[in-house]
């Protein structure tokens, strides 16, 4: 990429019955990758912009659970630190410097917004040490990410001293009358509100994100272009087109990727599908927030529990872990006489009480070397690769959003139009594009349909 700023020529050109619009960087997908890839390159003086189909968070965005996590969940089995852990292991320290004012490099200053912060820390219950487990407990390199707490004494045991931070679900005696196991506190893991930190993100930048779910979108190659640069070509309702040309396309569009690789005629990057079945609960007696993974009969999380407000005065719990993944398989009313038994041998409540609802989501992902007809690997690390000036990424992990974003920024050029020129830019974005801002997306939870445990 050369230093000059390519968008000496005018934003698009009048003359032309179709419009042209010339940008340094277009995002295509709404969700949190591009969003923040909006604010960074924004930030840099880029000219850029984003288009999303349906709102603003996307779906696989708002259906995650917050969490922040280095791994250690991925390093149960005990046998050595996991290639997934130590790539987000120092993920959670730098999402915490957001918070504190410090952020690295050009990562948003989130320490106006201690509200976006859900939970402060995650626990990990792990309520029997079986053999596959038990090699976990001999990882001494975990050890200083892990603060064993004592519930039936409300401690955290640290070196030199004992401070009261043991969390109130687990020190009632009603919800948990018997305490069994280990209960730890993973070292500056933290809850996110997702659909608060999207606006958050989106806010500042709103003029640059455009609708084109009544749109149609052509990604295709002029060869005349150098390198064979792609261009998009959208077209809306009232049959007027804009042909977009930009330094880099960026497909930021979860699942939806797969279509736009296809349309782009790219077989070289491919894309894996990893399902889910989540499961949420409300109950008039859930009144303590509940963070934490419950381990139980094997070395993967039963439950990944996070907890979130219902206006007016209901919390929900929000359940991943295995259960979501086998749930794949399940019909709703299976997974929920599944999920009300998993609750019922931990917490001691009159589930018959609670209401249910459940959500499919697709985790898309960079495909893995793998046997046919086993299920989908786990990627370790964020992901991106270029084809010509269209470039595909993956964060594979919320938490590691940043990472996937310097990654794509490295190497850039330092451009510094004038504030007057990003300024006509942004204003002539909408008359060029004649398309509306997407609304924001709401959370799961927002819009479930509750009914009975059947």
């Amino acid at each position: 990429m050369s230093d000059q700023h390519p968008c000496d020529k005018p934003l698009f050109d009048k003359k032309l019955s179709d419009k042209h619009l010339h940008v340094d960087f277009c995002m295509i997908g709404g969700g949190i990758s591009g969003l923040w890839l909006l604010n960074r390159l924004r930030a840099k003086g880029y000219r850029v912009l984003l288009l999303e189909q349906h709102h603003i968070g996307g779906t696989q965005t708002l259906a995650a659970q917050g969490i922040i996590h280095s791994g250690i969940k991925y390093s149960l089995k005990g046998s050595g630190i996991s290639p997934a852990t130590k790539a987000i292991s120092a993920m959670p320290a730098r999402w915490h410097r957001m918070f504190q004012g410090i952020p690295d490099t050009d990562d948003p200053d989130f320490s106006q917004y201690p509200h976006l912060i859900l939970s402060s820390a995650y626990y990990l219950w792990i309520r029997n040490c079986l053999p596959g487990v038990s090699g976990f407990f001999a990882e001494r390199k975990l050890h200083s990410r892990l603060h064993l707490l004592h519930p039936q004494r409300n401690i955290r045991q640290v070196i030199g001293a004992q401070t009261p931070q043991v969390p109130k679900l687990f020190t009632n005696k009603p919800i948990i009358p018997r305490w069994r196991g280990r209960l730890y506190e993973l070292d500056r893991e933290m809850v996110l509100d997702i659909p608060a930190l999207i606006r958050i993100l989106a806010k500042p930048c709103i003029s640059n994100i455009f609708h084109t779910k009544n749109s149609t979108l052509s990604l295709h190659r002029k060869k005349q272009r150098p390198q064979d640069a792609y261009v998009l070509s959208v077209r809306n309702t009232s049959g007027s087109c804009c042909h977009i040309s930009a330094q880099k396309f960026i497909l930021t569009a979860g699942s939806g990727t797969e279509s736009l690789l296809k349309q782009a005629g790219i077989d070289s990057i491919r894309m894996q599908r990893r399902p889910l079945h989540m499961l949420m609960v409300k109950h008039p007696d859930l009144t303590h927030a509940a963070f934490m993974h419950v381990v139980g009969w094997s070395d993967k999380p039963m439950l990944t529990i996070t907890s979130h407000h219902l206006p007016p005065d209901h919390y929900i719990w929000y359940l991943g872990g295995n259960l979501a993944e086998q749930g794949v398989n399940w019909t709703q009313s299976a997974l929920i006489k599944r999920g009300k038994k998993l609750l019922s041998s931990y917490f001691h409540m009159n589930w018959d009480a609670a209401v249910w609802d459940s959500l499919r989501v697709t985790r898309a992902e960079p495909a893995q070397n793998q046997e046919a007809k086993q299920p989908a690997l786990r990627p370790d690390r964020a992901y991106h690769q270029s084809v010509a000036n269209l470039m595909v990424c993956w964060p594979t992990k919320l938490t590691l959003v940043p990472t996937l974003a310097d990654q794509i920024l490295a190497g850039l050029p330092a451009t510094a139009p004038s504030v007057t020129d990003l300024i006509q830019f942004e204003q002539g974005l909408a008359s060029a594009l004649n398309l509306p801002h997407p609304e924001f997306g709401s959370a799961p939870w927002q819009k479930a349909v509750w009914r009975s445990c059947p």
